[in-house]
């Protein structure tokens, strides 16, 4: 099942390419140049989709040690995993980044593909089941909260339960 949580654009992206192809392919009355030409159009456009939505790592973050010294600072930090092929991760990426300007200098988010070596270690270390996975620490750099869906402001910093 993890694997059609992490890769479910492709597998949609695939799925809709199969049935178009199917679609065209039976379509006798268009010429077939315009067939293979609407195919590869979609094809671009899928590919574009992906380029532009899918969800980036923060830059500062290369290393394990990058992650573990912005933990226990006494700023929260949400280390939020994901996988660039997942379409909640991409549906949700506005919305942490809309977090992560709401939040300013009160937390820091890091945002890290479980697909990367970091990325994998991470999600190893916290037992990731879905993604994408928030985990929010505390300013002390205890796990506070997990979740799959982006985080309130006041559930960064703590304040609801």
């Amino acid at each position: 099942m993890s694997f059609f949580n992490q890769f479910s654009y492709i597998v949609m992206s695939a799925t809709v390419l199969i049935v178009a192809g199917a679609l065209l392919w039976n379509a006798r009355k268009i010429p077939a140049a315009m067939r293979i030409g609407g195919w590869l159009v979609l094809l671009i456009a899928l590919g574009a989709f992906w380029f532009a939505a899918r969800p980036t790592d923060t830059p500062e973050v290369r290393t394990l040690s990058d992650v573990e010294a912005r933990l226990g600072r006494g700023t929260p930090v949400v280390l939020e995993l994901y996988s660039e092929y997942c379409l909640g991760c991409m549906a949700q990426s506005s919305a942490v980044e809309a977090l992560q300007q709401a939040l300013g200098e009160r937390a820091a988010v890091l945002r890290l593909s479980i697909h990367t070596e970091v990325g994998a270690a991470l999600w190893t270390r916290y037992k990731g089941e879905t993604t994408p996975t928030f985990i929010i620490f505390d300013g002390e750099g205890r796990e506070a909260r997990r979740t799959n869906v982006v985080p309130s402001v006041a559930q960064v910093l703590g304040q609801t339960p």
